[in-house]
């Protein structure tokens, strides 16, 4: 009875999610990848905040109602069936009684996680995508791909690198080092990135030299959704990146390489 009663709940907030996401007409960000998607959604939270209204989750996507929670606002942690029931009540109401709030969402997923990768293919589409390191088995990616409807949303990547996008998709923005919609170049602490006829130079802290792994991704995001170049930058500096995410990503981006040797 128990077990029936939370797949019955968990379809409800499903379908609640999916109704919010439609009603505010979310802007969804996704980041998805390998390694590092923790440090870019945070990036790209902090390069947007000061131009739009935009939250992001802010806890790890550990099961299929991480998504669905962080759509309807809600902290991803666990419940009791009562809790969950009165959680249920709270979003119908918020649904059918508050304003529509037209935002940004942006959602870092682990792209092997199948039920939450079967929810975004089946409920939400997001208007940008940001893949990075991916892998054969990433599902998330794999899974958005089959929609018909995919053209519509923008994909942000870096053509060099293992990836399942497809190179005819018609919305793509890419960065590299060269022949890319963004292009950044790398020596010692100093960063230079051009975009079209704007350029910029950024100096990376030592103690930061590994986010600069991270940076291009998110100032593609920043440009994507219209910020000048020179704002990107500005605000870069101001970024308190979280030394534990930092590491984590590293560690994962140095595996990556070492198993593809």
């Amino acid at each position: 009875m128990k077990q029936r009663l939370r797949q019955l709940f968990k379809k409800v907030i499903a379908n609640l999610s999916y109704k919010v996401y439609k009603k505010h007409n979310l802007n969804v960000i996704l980041i998805t990848g390998w390694a590092g998607t923790s440090v870019v959604r945070e990036l790209v939270y902090h390069l947007l905040k000061p131009s739009e209204r935009v939250r992001r989750n802010t806890t790890e996507v550990w099961w299929d109602m991480s998504v669905p929670l962080s759509i309807l606002g809600y902290v991803d942690k666990k419940r009791t069936l009562f809790q969950w029931f009165l959680l249920i009540i709270r979003a119908s109401l918020s649904l059918m009684f508050k304003p529509r709030y037209q935002h940004t969402l942006i959602i870092n997923l682990d792209s092997s996680i199948e039920d939450t990768a079967k929810f975004w293919s089946s409920a939400v589409i997001p208007s940008v995508v940001v893949a990075l390191k991916e892998r054969p088995e990433s599902k998330v990616l794999s899974k958005l791909l089959t929609r018909d409807d995919i053209e519509n949303s923008t994909f942000i990547y870096d053509p060099t690198e293992k990836h399942l996008v497809d190179l005819k998709l018609t919305n793509k923005f890419t960065y590299g080092l060269h022949d890319t919609d963004v292009i950044y170049q790398r020596k010692d602490s100093l960063f230079h990135i051009r975009y079209r006829s704007k350029s910029l130079s950024i100096e990376i802290p030592l103690r930061s030299k590994f986010i600069w792994e991270f940076v291009i991704p998110a100032f593609a995001v920043g440009i994507e959704q219209g910020i000048a170049l020179k704002q990107l930058g500005d605000r870069l500096t101001s970024f308190d990146y979280h030394p534990n995410q930092v590491e984590r990503a590293v560690s994962n981006l140095k595996k990556f390489v070492h198993e593809d040797e």
